[in-house]
């Protein structure tokens, strides 16, 4: 039975000494001392414990992960999305602005549930874009910040996804392909956002400059 040292050890498994410390002292991961105290790791032990560990991660497992946070996304958004300018947005400006940002992350939910219908969530999602750009002008948003806003709204379910991937499970190939298709989409968001808040600001530029000559 091959043994290798703590910084072997800690290589093989992806973490830092430290954490291996604690594993093991934890009784987590088996370890041989030597009679000189030093740490020394079975390698089947080691293969042991990554096999313990890994998780399959399928689409199904990301839609559930991300439903279960949605019932407390509003409380999610209130402690994180916080730029400067949003405390100057009324109660209800600042709860049109979350309803959004929600209505976000239920059509990124949508478009991971049902494949076959992913062209028209798109659409719906430009929609929302449109909303979300026409709101922020109105309340008086340079664009720079409209697309903080976005940024904000679209970066806790992006980095959820993220982190999913990211961490010690072993993806299946369509999950994968999930995350550059969810970005591809609110990329289409942001489109629209932009767009449609250009077309209100200006509007409102027309609007003030026709009653000023009057």
């Amino acid at each position: 039975n091959s043994l290798v040292s703590i910084n072997e050890a800690s290589q093989i498994l992806g973490v830092s000494e430290a954490t291996l410390r604690m594993w093991t002292d934890e009784g987590q991961v088996p370890v041989f001392i030597t009679p000189g105290g030093h740490r020394r790791y079975p390698l089947v032990e080691l293969k042991r414990f990554i096999a313990s560990r890994q998780k399959v991660l399928s689409v199904n497992d990301l839609v559930q992960k991300l439903a279960a946070t949605s019932p407390g996304y509003k409380e999610i958004a209130r402690c994180r999305l916080k730029p400067g300018w949003y405390r100057h947005l009324s109660p209800e400006n600042n709860e049109q602005l979350l309803h959004i940002g929600q209505s976000l992350f239920s059509l990124m939910l949508d478009f991971l549930k049902n494949p076959s219908q992913r062209e028209q969530i798109v659409h719906s999602a430009r929609i929302k874009g449109q909303e979300f750009g026409s709101l922020l002008a109105r309340l008086g948003l340079s664009l720079t910040d409209s697309v903080e806003a976005f940024i904000y709204n679209r970066s806790y379910a992006l980095d959820f996804i993220t982190n999913l991937m990211t961490s010690n499970v072993v993806q299946n190939k369509k999950v994968f392909k999930v995350l550059p298709l969810i970005t591809h989409m609110m990329d289409e968001v942001l489109v629209s956002l932009v767009s449609s808040h250009q077309a209100a600001s200006k509007s409102e530029g027309l609007n003030k400059n026709g009653m000023s000559k009057n």
